[in-house]
């Protein structure tokens, strides 16, 4: 019964979505993009464990985002009967400086949503406060931003959308969480907006293929897929 409610949500309020959304993350990093005021961006990620990762965004100010995320562990699949909710988890944006043609977008802000939870504990810990730079390079529509986080250690993240097809078709790529290079990831999709109202994404996430010495691979997600909707509704 309760997953019949959670789903019945969902799709109410994925229907009532009017305009094209993705704005501010790439797959897990962020960017300087900011949604726009008085809109609210709402986005599914469904992974290949069974897990369903929520998240509505808020441009409360020009400036200013806050959102919320909610993941359900072990949501569809075979072990559907073991659901776990997590706890909302808070996201915060501040576009610090728009940028121009000389020098990059700034934006800082607050993420603490973990990914993949076992029912007890984040098997991916939190990004925490991040500062992530961006701008325009070489052709129209080419944003290539360069982060940093802070969680328990200070991690790298470097992400681009790339157009393909006009307006449609995006390549995604991203490398995410690099300190110590065995436990980086490399996450690459292509993102389809099939008209102004939807879009799709389709990610083969951490896909690095470092070895530890006895050469088993130090990724606990190795492959991970994801399908993934975006929306966006004016408020």
């Amino acid at each position: 019964m309760l997953r019949k409610i959670l789903s019945l949500l969902i799709v109410i309020f994925s229907l009532s979505s009017l305009s094209f959304a993705n704005k501010g993350y790439v797959i897990d990093t962020p960017t300087v993009d900011m949604l726009d005021y008085d809109f609210c961006d709402f986005g599914l990620k469904f992974f290949s464990g069974g897990n369903l990762l929520s998240r509505a965004n808020f441009g409360i100010f020009k400036c200013l985002n806050v959102g919320l995320s909610w993941e359900l562990s072990r949501f569809i699949g075979k072990n559907s009967d073991k659901l776990k909710i997590a706890i909302p988890a808070l996201q915060v944006k501040f576009k610090a400086y728009d940028g121009n043609m000389d020098y990059p977008g700034i934006a800082v802000g607050y993420d603490c949503q973990g990914c993949f939870s076992d029912g007890r504990n984040y098997l991916q810990r939190e990004r925490g406060f991040y500062f992530v730079i961006g701008r325009e390079f070489f052709i129209e529509n080419l944003m290539i931003n360069i982060g940093v986080n802070f969680n328990n250690k200070v991690h790298w993240f470097i992400n681009s959308v790339i157009p393909l097809h006009r307006e449609i078709v995006y390549f995604m790529a991203e490398y995410d969480n690099i300190s110590y290079l065995p436990n980086a990831r490399l996450n690459l999709g292509f993102r389809f907006a099939l008209n102004e109202c939807l879009s799709i994404d389709c990610v083969i996430r951490d896909c690095c293929f470092w070895k530890n010495g006895s050469g088993k691979t130090n990724n606990r997600f190795f492959n991970e897929r994801i399908f993934k909707m975006g929306y966006t509704i004016k408020f």
